[in-house]
């Protein structure tokens, strides 16, 4: 399986990159930047910099986890489609187009 990064890894990827790149601009003002709203002070930007790379992290660990699962299930299904044909061929072989043991089955997709 191709390694590929989702549209949603690189938007958060961006989104953090671009949180850093706003609070390293702020800093550049130093203390000239004093907003009354605490909440875009350049302490909390700093934590939610911080906390948002931190998560970003963790969430690409995890994926980067995840993944082998991703290609094993796949790769289960598979075998269970190249399974399901088996059956109906033989069922088919046997019994024939159009008796009632293949027409309960032929329908089946997975």
């Amino acid at each position: 399986m191709a390694t590929t990064i989702s549209n949603s890894q690189k938007s958060y990827g961006s989104q953090v990159q671009n949180l850093t790149n706003i609070v390293s601009l702020l800093e550049l003002y130093g203390i000239d930047y004093n907003p009354t709203n605490t909440t875009i002070s350049l302490a909390n930007l700093q934590t939610k910099k911080d906390q948002a790379i931190d998560i970003n992290t963790q969430a690409t660990v995890k994926y980067a986890a995840f993944l082998p699962k991703i290609t094993e299930r796949i790769d289960l299904f598979k075998l269970l489609n190249e399974t399901a044909i088996r059956i109906k061929g033989m069922v088919k072989a046997q019994y024939g187009n159009n008796s009632t043991e293949y027409n309960l089955i032929k329908g089946l997709r997975f």
